[in-house]
């Protein structure tokens, strides 16, 4: 008697077979659009490009077994998570130097027609190499020489996907030059460098080396010969390292763990980036788009207007009203905006966290051709010629500072109005002062159809109420231009 086949072996087949399809098709997504546009092979140091990394690794990837498949591929993170083994890469993190080389000469170097680079920076990057293979890497990425920069597309691509690389490394290796210990953290460069921020919070592992690629990791079993412990050793769960980063950048150690980019605590995260610096003004903003979850088109040379811009961005998303909690100079294409991270920076440590505090001020703020359109609880005051500030609303301290001093430029004839940003919300038209919380203001000079200025302030306006206010909101439009 034949015995017919079970559907059942047929079923189980056609879903393997999917199965496979599916992991196939994630890595081509993958290697096309999750892997930098070049890595650097470490066993021959040659820049090898996508279409050669997926020559390498889809016949690997084609040969895991139907048993494999069956056991467990079926669900997108693991089909990820499979191809993320196979497709291991470490990134380097570090400060510029001299001579480093660059994407022409390693690019020449492959077809034969340079010798090969020589130099304190190509001896960095051979050091880096060396570093990656202890964690099972077969490529790496570094800035120096894996970008094409004449390449205007894959800059652009490059500075778009930053983030992204740094995230998905499986190791970020970081070099600080100028540190022998954890206590030579405050005076290294590395610290102050816009783009190294992101470098920082996207990495899910790091590890820190100083002067002659020495471990800064107490008691790291690396110089003992030891090669099996780079594999699982991270140096984002080290608490002694955590310490030395929170206290040198004001990053809390959960951030700097699990940060999760996206437009949330602006005025936090322009903070962490206040002191920091680019040698191109543009990179400024650029550096701050994977921080943000951002995206806009990257034009060098457009100076300044590339971080208005990248606030341009984050304000048709953004919610909470520390976005207005800066000081100082605002930018030259809307008085409404600051003109650089540093403005963020002009506040009182001691009363930045509860400024900073949600569901608070205006949700639903907006730009319009005239400027920024909020609504705020206005307090009328009146600066006299003495320098100090009577107010017709409540008693409010200026934390022992006269208002008027905090003014830059104040209105000549006497008239200004004091608009809280974060008050507390009681309805759709109305506002709350409470006892004891802190609050930050804007000056107003005007107005002109409900249009103001907003009057330059040295620091970020905090005061504490001494009695309680509720009053009606006022919808308000911040100028972008001089009346």
């Amino acid at each position: 008697m034949r015995t017919v086949p079970k559907k059942k072996s047929f079923a189980c087949h056609d879903e393997v077979s999917t199965a496979r399809q599916l992991l196939l098709d994630a890595f081509d997504r993958y290697v096309y659009n999750h892997l930098p546009t070049h890595l650097l092979r470490i066993s021959d140091m040659t820049l090898v490009t996508r279409d050669e990394i997926w020559e390498v690794f889809q016949p690997k990837i084609n040969a895991i077994t139907d048993a494999v498949i069956k056991e467990g591929l079926r669900s997108c993170w693991v089909r990820q998570e499979t191809i993320r083994r196979y497709l291991k890469y470490a990134i380097l993190s570090h400060r510029w130097g001299v001579r480093e080389p660059q994407f022409y000469v390693l690019s020449s170097q492959r077809h034969g027609q340079k010798p090969t680079p020589a130099g304190p920076g190509y001896e960095k990057l051979v050091r880096f190499c060396e570093k990656a293979k202890k964690y099972g890497c077969e490529y790496v990425w570094s800035d120096t020489c894996c970008i094409n920069k004449e390449s205007s597309p894959e800059l652009e691509e490059a500075i778009r996907s930053m983030y992204r690389w740094y995230e998905g490394a499986e190791v970020c290796i970081v070099y600080l030059a100028q540190s022998s210990s954890l206590e030579d953290f405050g005076a290294e460069p590395w610290f102050t460098r816009g783009w190294a921020l992101q470098e920082l919070l996207a990495p899910k592992r790091m590890r820190f080396y100083g002067k002659d690629w020495k471990p800064l990791c107490t008691g790291d079993e690396e110089d003992e010969g030891d090669e099996e412990s780079p594999q699982s050793a991270n140096d984002k769960d080290n608490r002694s390292i955590l310490d030395a980063i929170s206290n040198v950048t004001g990053i809390t150690q959960q951030n700097i763990q699990n940060f999760r980019p996206s437009c949330s605590m602006v005025a936090v995260r322009m903070r962490w980036a206040s002191k920091r610096k680019t040698t191109r003004i543009e990179d400024v903003a650029y550096s701050l788009m994977g921080i943000f979850d951002v995206s806009m088109p990257i034009a060098y040379g457009e100076g300044e207007r590339a971080f208005y811009r990248l606030l341009e961005v984050i304000a048709q998303t953004y919610e909470e009203s520390d976005f207005f909690a800066w000081a100082g100079e605002p930018s030259p294409w809307s008085l409404a905006f600051p003109s650089s991270p540093a403005s963020y920076g002009r506040i009182d440590p001691e009363v930045a966290s509860t400024v900073d505090d949600t569901w608070c001020g205006d949700s639903s703020y907006a730009i319009t051709k005239r400027g920024l359109e909020l609504k705020v609880l206005i307090v009328p005051m009146k600066l006299a010629h003495d320098s100090s500030a009577t107010f017709t609303g409540p008693t409010v301290s200026t934390r022992g500072r006269a208002l008027s001093t905090w003014l830059t430029f104040p209105d000549p004839n006497g008239f200004d109005k004091l608009a809280i940003v974060n008050f507390d919300r009681s309805g759709t038209d109305r506002g709350r002062l409470s006892v004891g919380k802190v609050y930050f203001g804007l000056v107003l000079a005007g107005p002109m159809n409900k249009a103001y200025m907003r009057s330059p302030i040295d620091k970020v306006l905090t005061f504490s109420p001494q009695k309680e206010l509720n009053g009606r909101l006022e919808l308000v439009c911040l100028m972008h231009r001089w009346l």
